[in-house]
């Protein structure tokens, strides 16, 4: 009867200590009690300024560069991409398949989720304002990087990073027409720009709540550090080159963080 009894012990504690350790097993997607296992969402949001002014595209909100220019505005659109949440420690979450089309016409792409982040907080966040140069020469794509978006050159080409048009008095060009498309991803006038961002307080990110990351975009960048810009002089940039890299080397400052959460 001992021996039955002792039998029984062993195998309930066997029992025990195999479903424990199942349970805390994280290769299962289960917590570890360190919260390693643990996965959130992220929501970024994008609002377009020009300066301290909010952006409208009526074509008659005027708006007034550092050149002394004033302009009106009637698109804004650009890419996001290979975007990078980074913690104190060094280590990253990177988003995969991380391509955003931004476009001020459309509510919907002023907001977008990041999903599967894992549990911890974050103080940094890298983007890339464009399309990495291995999707410019990766065929046909879909989606956010699909030609039919009206961002897209040729296959030699590749794709227009951002894209900016409006009116301006002090253009040249006719109909004082401002139009601003800008591109190229290899050689000396590679306009990609990576930006890392330093947050000013640490993104939470848990499984009980939705983190949240407010970006203000500020049109008036394009035009203004390291190269200011005169619309008399440039006012139609529409292929790659050392006016498109001035451009983009300028917006490479459009963005900062209104707001953590």
């Amino acid at each position: 009867m001992m021996k039955k009894n002792g039998l029984l012990i062993t195998t309930l504690l066997m029992a025990s200590c195999f479903l424990s350790c199942k349970k805390d097993d994280p290769i299962n997607g289960k917590d570890d009690g360190s919260g390693k296992g643990e996965k959130g969402i992220v929501r970024i949001e994008v609002a377009h300024f020009a300066g301290d002014q909010p952006l409208l595209m009526d074509g008659m909100t005027r708006y007034r560069n550092s050149h002394g220019d004033d302009f009106t505005v009637t698109m804004l659109k650009y890419y996001v991409s290979n975007l990078v949440l980074i913690k104190a420690d060094g280590s990253t979450f990177a988003e995969p398949e991380s391509y955003h089309l931004i476009n001020q016409a459309e509510e919907n792409s002023l907001q977008f989720t990041l999903t599967d982040v894992p549990a911890g907080k974050y103080d940094k966040l890298k983007l890339l304002i464009g399309v990495d140069s291995l999707r410019n020469v990766s065929g046909a794509q879909t989606g956010a990087l699909d030609p039919l978006n009206d961002m897209f050159w040729t296959w030699s080409t590749g794709y227009i990073m951002a894209k900016m048009e409006g009116k301006s008095n002090a253009s040249t060009a006719p109909g004082s027409i401002l139009n601003f498309h800008i591109g190229g991803f290899s050689g000396p006038y590679n306009v990609l720009q990576e930006v890392v961002l330093e947050l000013p307080q640490d993104l939470v990110v848990s499984v009980d709540k939705e983190a949240s990351l407010h970006l203000k975009s500020d049109l008036l960048s394009w035009f203004d550090m390291p190269f200011t810009i005169d619309f008399a002089t440039m006012n139609n940039v529409a292929m790659q080159g050392p006016e498109a890299q001035q451009i983009a080397q300028n917006y490479r400052q459009m963005f900062s963080v209104i707001s953590v959460e």
